[in-house]
């Protein structure tokens, strides 16, 4: 016979036990969603920024801005996950009442810069996350926040477009907006548009004044990685990866999973695959670099998800010596003016696709004449001469 079903206080003492365990299972639960959230800022500084996220000193504006994967890199984001908010950091304590109408967009996008204004992101190629009213005031150095009503997935190897769309039909002061600038390798950072006659549209937008610029608002993403599950994709190597005496080669798998909780382990083979142990020096990166190549070697990455347990293998990647280059047949006479260098198995170490420098490094290594330091000439401006050439501008 169950006492508990005689002793009132027993049942009450069960079903208080019950109650605490499910709400400490509920605080465990929530507790380790909220550690899994973290803070990304894309950059810092006490700089401004006039034109990003938007332009108050007129009734409407819209702006784009590609952050890319390099910085959300460097901040901590490594792998796949949800942005959940958007943060800016105002520079001045105003009241939002005259620019408090925004829409955000936020899309994946291979973008690394802006051409001009004419070369902005269709929101069709975007999610629109966020469509409503700012809080009604902002403080300078505290960050506003923006909560998305769609949470954005970043893909995680993508850079990342962020467009807000700002629709009050009034203009106020202007609370400067913390910036930072970055020269892309293309284009330009951002794009702007802002007039007062008339709303402007995503879709196709224009404006009496628009432009680009590489100083753009400092912002933070509220983001979460997505955790590995199951067995993950091990990716593929190169079968095959020339390489030249001494050097070193960084092996990188592609087409594996990219996702948190992931841990690797790199191995070598010199017998062909028949053998295999750990491989030398930091061998645990989802990329691997060879030691200095003497002899043909073979590698292969496993990966495994800590979650599951459950593992993968790439296939094998001999890394071998690279062929020497081809004879070039020529009748008569050949001209080299050695105008442009290439890398081969070194910094600009060859003039050309049918040359061979060895060794490729050091004071014994050639290089056109103001190129030393790339072969580590322990003195690479002395050594003068004249005439310093007779075709062209250099000489070996």
């Amino acid at each position: 016979m169950n006492p508990s079903l005689h002793n009132p206080t027993a049942a009450l003492r069960t079903w208080w036990q019950r109650t605490l365990l499910m709400a400490l299972l509920l605080t465990a639960v929530f507790a380790t969603s909220t550690q899994a959230q973290t803070t990304v800022q894309l950059g810092s500084g006490t700089g401004s920024s006039t034109y990003f996220p938007n332009y108050y000193n007129y009734n409407y504006s819209y702006t784009q801005t590609i952050y890319t994967v390099a910085e959300m890199n460097a901040a901590g984001a490594a792998f796949p996950g949800n942005i959940t908010k958007l943060r800016y950091l105002p520079g001045a304590s105003v009241a939002t009442t005259n620019w408090k109408d925004w829409v955000v967009y936020i899309g994946n996008t291979t973008k690394v810069g802006f051409t001009g204004a004419s070369d902005y992101i269709a929101p069709s190629a975007m999610v629109q996350v966020f469509n409503g009213t700012l809080p009604s005031n902002v403080t300078s150095g505290t960050w506003m926040e923006i909560t998305l009503s769609t949470p954005f997935y970043w893909d995680g190897i993508s850079n990342i477009v962020v467009a807000v769309d700002e629709n009050t039909p009034t203009y106020g002061s202007l609370p400067s907006w913390k910036g930072y600038s970055i020269t892309p390798s293309t284009g330009s950072k951002g794009i702007y548009f802002y007039q007062d006659s008339g709303d402007i549209l995503p879709t196709a937008p224009t404006a009496t004044s628009q432009s680009t610029s590489n100083t753009v608002a400092q912002i933070q993403f509220a983001y979460a990685a997505i955790p590995c599950t199951g067995t993950p994709v091990a990716g593929t190597l190169p079968a095959n990866t020339p390489t030249c005496m001494g050097a070193s080669s960084t092996l990188s798998p592609t087409g594996g999973t990219l996702a948190a909780g992931l841990t690797y382990l790199w191995e070598q083979s010199t017998d062909g695959g028949a053998t295999w142990a750990n491989a030398g020096g930091t061998n645990t990166n989802a990329t691997y670099t060879t030691a200095p190549y003497s002899g043909p070697v073979s590698y292969r990455r496993t990966t495994t998800c800590t979650a599951s347990s459950s593992s993968a293998t790439t296939n094998i990647a001999a890394v071998t010596l690279m062929a020497a280059p081809p004879y070039l047949a020529f009748t008569g006479s050949y001209t080299q003016s050695f105008e442009s260098w290439s890398n081969r198995c070194s910094t600009t170490d060859v003039p050309g696709s049918n040359w061979l420098n060895t060794p490729a490094a050091t004071d014994s290594s050639w290089r056109r004449n103001d190129q030393g330091a790339s072969a580590g000439w322990t003195a690479a401006g002395s050594g003068l001469y004249t005439p310093t050439f007779t075709n062209g501008a250099y000489s070996a």
